[in-house]
C-alpha cells in the first residue's frame, strides 16, 4: 500500500541548523513515524535530540510485538518462574470469584510483580508472588 507523505513548505531549506530547526524536523519525523507505525502495527516514540551545528542526534524508540512474539514481561516471567517457585505462564487461577491468567513479570514492581489479565474483562492486574503461589496450583 503506497502512502503519501507530504512535505511542508517551510523556510527550513535556507536556514542553518539550529535548535528550532531541529524541533521542526523532529515534529515532522514524529508525524511520519506515526503513519508508518499505524501501517505496521508498532509504536514509535521520539526521545530527545542533541544539538550541534554540524551533527545532531535524534533518539527514536520502536515498540511492538511481532506475530508469535513475546512481550518483555512474558520473557521475564519465563526466565524467573522456576527460581521463584511459580506456575507456568498462561496459568489460570481463581481469586475472589474471578478468574485470572498469568501473563508476565515486572521485576521493578517489588510488592506485586506478577502481571495478570482478568478473564472476560480484558483488564490487567498485578499480584504478589506469595498470593500467586497460594492460589495458582
Amino acid at each position: 500500500m503506497a502512502r503519501k507523505i507530504t512535505r511542508r513548505k517551510t523556510p527550513l531549506d535556507l536556514q542553518p541548523l539550529t535548535k528550532e530547526t531541529l524541533r521542526i524536523i523532529a515534529k515532522d519525523m514524529a508525524e511520519h513515524l506515526t503513519i508508518i507505525g499505524k501501517e505496521r502495527g508498532i509504536t514509535f516514540s521520539m526521545g530527545t535530540f542533541s544539538y550541534d551545528p554540524l551533527v545532531s542526534n535524534f533518539s527514536v524508540k520502536v515498540k511492538g510485538v511481532m506475530k508469535g512474539g513475546k512481550t518483555r514481561e512474558e520473557t521475564l516471567y519465563e526466565q524467573n518462574y522456576i527460581p521463584l517457585g511459580l506456575p507456568k505462564i498462561n496459568t489460570v487461577f481463581e481469586f475472589q470469584g474471578s478468574k485470572y491468567k498469568i501473563i508476565g513479570y515486572r521485576p521493578r514492581a517489588r510488592k506485586q510483580p506478577i502481571l495478570t489479565e482478568k478473564i472476560g474483562a480484558n483488564k490487567k492486574f498485578t499480584f504478589s508472588i506469595e498470593l500467586i503461589k497460594s492460589v495458582a496450583k
